[in-house]
């Protein structure tokens, strides 16, 4: 092999080697300007006006601290994400994706359990954020793995769980990442044509992506490389200008030392070795700014095959003999092994053939050492086999001696074993006869337990029969009364108006005897009639269903004085429309309480359904009260929504004190899945 042959084999299986390291053993993309980006998230936590917005932007601070290995700030910011989100079911689920991202490089054991606890919860949520959640511990999931060297389970977890979940979450940005990952794996595997299909898949998906995406710019540099090992230069080049354009003006990231890495790497193979040299020179200046100490030794190691290009050996020489020193490059059998080779090359290009034929023999002593190691290995694993093969045939006598022993013994224990069997058959009887008493006596008080259960589930059948046909005869009524009033009271007012307008314009003199005045009158009493009608039986629920008529419900609570925010996730449009509308009352009757009692500025309302579940959340930042004073001093409002979530098999939790500002209702009811 020749000089520049070699060096080229070096410079590919380090490309190799560093790829991918840094790719695959990052636990997520981070922007490239990563200060701005937490800068923002500190401000989003200080200014959360809400528990769940306060929750998210905590989780996503442990996650940016575990990115940059700060273990113990990442801790903190994940229990304070939890607490926050304590009373949000949904928020707890994706806490254990960011609880698998902080453990995944220090505790394999913990990383795994958060992704299994994270897939079951979120399984039960099919909201597009749900499937990126899921996608990602798939992703945590596929990077254990990999650090296993399990690399055909890597490529079975992002084929065919992490891309058909980030497909069915439609999020382009993560998708594109996901596509740049695989490539890499085939890129890693010498398989360069089907690289270079997931690389394009990828950047298939850049109009959908921020222009400045971290994930874009990777995509571009790894691309760039795997044209780089096609010898494909003008293709490695296009994609090499894709990302300095996003990395311009240079900032302090790990992206841009990947980009010279990948540069110095495109002009050496283009013989551009000044170019090469400048690159390399670059890149280890960002590396050591950025203290990725292999990284700069790696740099070093490419920076040194260029200078040998440039016929620059005494400098060259200088720079290997420096990574010599490298304990953590040199720990490395291979490293230690090229890097003596290198030392011998150049000393005897120098002239220094006493000192080239020291590393020639210390390199063909390793070389030997590794080959006799590896000999070893096959004469251990040769000498295993010979030795079970002599162990089966002993085994093989053994046994038949043991057989004739055995058979023997057989048959002494045989008739020990009659008699025991005895024994043991009167010893049987009596035990059971003494069961058969108890039981009989457990079956008569059971008989009676189940009794009186069965008359008080009669009891309470008939206590929620009753409910329902009062609230059901409470509907039919409100419904009838809307109708009366908005068809006939309001038609007749409507009538009223009309004669009375055209009274005026044909009497122009009548509007001086305030008659305009008393058609404004009547105009806002059929405004009044109107939402009345509305309050007591919406038309969107029934045209629409909860979900709009709960908006719509929001929206007529909005005021200068107080801001709804309505946030719903998952409700589903087939639910029973008696179901719906006592849903609608609960949450009507709860807006009505922080109007009316609560003097709050701000309400919260959340509204969820998992399968046969509905939950409801209304927290505001008005008055708190004393749950547990008697209902009588609350008014009928507590009482009748508490008597609706009876109906509906539910319960309800009220935290809240007059000592303290705000209140916090969570409500759990069961519907028709």
């Amino acid at each position: 092999m020749s000089d520049q042959q070699s060096v080229n084999h070096q410079r590919f299986t380090v490309i190799f080697l560093l790829l991918f390291f840094l790719a695959f053993w990052s636990k997520g993309q981070l922007p490239v300007n990563e200060k701005e980006y937490a800068d923002s998230l500190e401000n989003a936590l200080r200014l959360g006006k809400s528990d769940s917005a306060k929750a998210r932007t905590s989780l996503s601070l442990a996650q940016y601290w575990s990115n940059k290995s700060d273990l113990e700030k990442g801790k903190a910011y994940l229990g304070k994400g939890r607490q926050l989100g304590k009373s949000y079911p949904y928020i707890q689920a994706i806490s254990y994706f960011f609880e698998s991202d902080l453990y995944l490089g220090t505790d394999t054991l913990r990383s795994r359990k958060a992704i299994l606890k994270g897939n079951s919860l979120l399984s039960a949520y099919t909201s597009k954020e749900a499937y990126v959640f899921r996608s990602k511990l798939w992703y945590n999931s596929a990077i254990l793995q990999q650090q296993a060297d399990h690399i055909s389970s890597v490529v079975d977890i992002l084929l065919n769980k992490v891309i058909p979940l980030t497909k069915k979450s439609m999020d382009s940005a993560m998708l594109a990442k996901y596509y740049s990952q695989t490539g890499l794996i085939f890129m890693n595997s010498r398989q360069h044509r089907k690289a270079e299909t997931y690389f394009k898949l990828a950047i298939q998906l850049s109009k959908h992506i921020p222009a400045k995406s971290s994930i874009l710019v990777s995509t571009y540099i790894l691309a760039a490389s795997n044209y780089v090992y096609l010898l494909e230069l003008p293709e490695a080049k296009k994609f090499l200008d894709k990302a300095k354009i996003i990395l311009r003006p240079p900032k302090k990231s790990i992206k841009l030392a990947d980009y010279y890495f990948t540069e110095g790497n495109y002009y050496e193979e283009n013989k551009e070795y000044q170019l090469a040299l400048d690159s390399y020179n670059k890149g280890i200046a960002m590396a050591r700014e950025l203290k990725k100490r292999y990284l700069v030794q790696t740099l070093l190691l490419q920076k040194y095959s260029a200078l040998k290009q440039l016929k620059q050996y005494r400098a060259a020489k200088q720079l290997i003999d420096s990574l010599s020193q490298e304990k953590e490059f040199m720990a490395s059998a291979n490293n230690r092994k090229e890097i003596y080779n290198e030392l011998a090359k150049t000393n005897h290009i120098l002239g220094n053939e006493k000192e080239a034929y020291t590393w020639l023999r210390r390199h063909s002593l390793l070389s030997d050492s590794l080959y006799e190691s590896q000999l070893n290995k096959d004469i251990h694993e040769l000498e295993l086999k010979f030795r079970n093969a002599e162990n089966s045939k002993s085994i093989a006598v053994l046994k038949a001696a043991n057989e004739k022993v055995n058979l023997e013994a057989k048959n002494s224990r045989l008739l020990s074993w009659l008699l025991g069997a005895l024994t043991l058959f009167l010893l049987f009887i009596l035990i059971a006869g003494y069961f058969f008493y108890r039981n009989t006596r457990k079956l008569v008080a059971q008989k009676e337990l189940n009794h009186q259960q069965e008359i008080k589930y009669v009891q309470q059948q008939h206590q929620i029969s009753i409910t329902q046909a009062m609230l059901q005869g409470q509907e039919e009524e409100r419904s009838r009364v809307a109708r009366d009033l908005h068809d006939g009271l309001g038609g007749m007012l409507a009538v009223v108006k009309m004669n009375l307008s055209g009274y005026a314009v044909d009497h122009p003199v009548a509007k001086d005897t305030g008659i305009s005045s008393i058609i404004d009158q009547l105009d806002n009493s059929i405004n009044e009639l109107r939402h009345i009608s509305r309050n007591m039986m919406p038309a969107s629920l029934v045209k629409f269903g909860i979900e709009t008529a709960l908006n719509d419900l929001c929206e007529s609570f909005l005021s200068e004085q107080l801001q709804v925010d309505f946030q719903c996730f998952g409700i589903s449009n087939n639910l029973v429309i008696q179901e719906q509308i006592t849903i609608y009352r609960i949450v009507q009757e709860l807006l009505s309480n922080v109007v009316r009692h609560a003097q709050a500025t701000s309400v919260l309302l959340q509204c969820s359904q998992n399968s046969g579940v509905f939950f409801i959340t209304v927290e505001d930042n008005g008055k708190g009260f004393n749950p547990a004073e008697s209902p009588e001093k609350h008014g009928m409002g507590l009482h009748n929504i508490k008597t609706r979530v009876d109906y509906l098999n539910g319960k309800m939790e009220i935290l809240s004190s007059e000592t303290e500002e705000g209140t916090n209702i969570n409500i759990e009811i069961h519907v028709t899945a």
